[in-house]
């Protein structure tokens, strides 16, 4: 499986892609205690005939390095960006779940602008609280 480094953290990733190759960006980002498993099968392989679809592991989880230290939301969100980044993925839509969903959201919060839209399941939103104004992300 294809790797990227992000400031010295191994991220373990996969692309899946529409057959026609097109595709707007899907990320999946898992929760605590799993890795990009969790979606693989039927989620991704299903929506990827949609959507290019990037499943990673988050550090700490699956093939991903394992640092002594940094396993923080912010933390993860740099690491997200540093994927999106080394994939060249400008903007995307977000699946997330559980505490994958606060690092997207942690993600949202700092760059809206990656963000074409953010679909979360089960995710403490306390990660988005004093994050702009309510105007701010309504008329996002």
């Amino acid at each position: 499986m294809p790797v990227a480094v992000v400031d010295e953290v191994r991220l373990n990733y996969l692309q899946l892609s529409p057959e026609s190759g097109a595709g707007e960006d899907l990320v999946m980002v898992h929760g605590l205690a799993t890795n990009l498993a969790f979606w693989y099968a039927p989620y991704a392989t299903e929506l990827s005939k949609r959507y290019r679809v990037t499943l990673y592991d988050l550090r700490g989880h699956g093939r991903s390095s394992a640092p002594a230290a940094g396993y923080r939301p912010e933390d993860q969100r740099r690491d997200l960006l540093g994927l999106l980044d080394h994939l060249q993925i400008r903007r995307a839509h977000f699946l997330a779940h559980s505490y994958g969903g606060v690092v997207a959201l942690k993600l949202a919060c700092v760059d809206p602008d990656r963000v074409a839209s953010l679909v979360i399941a089960d995710t403490h939103i306390a990660a988005a609280r004093g994050q702009g104004s309510a105007r701010a992300w309504r008329d996002s």
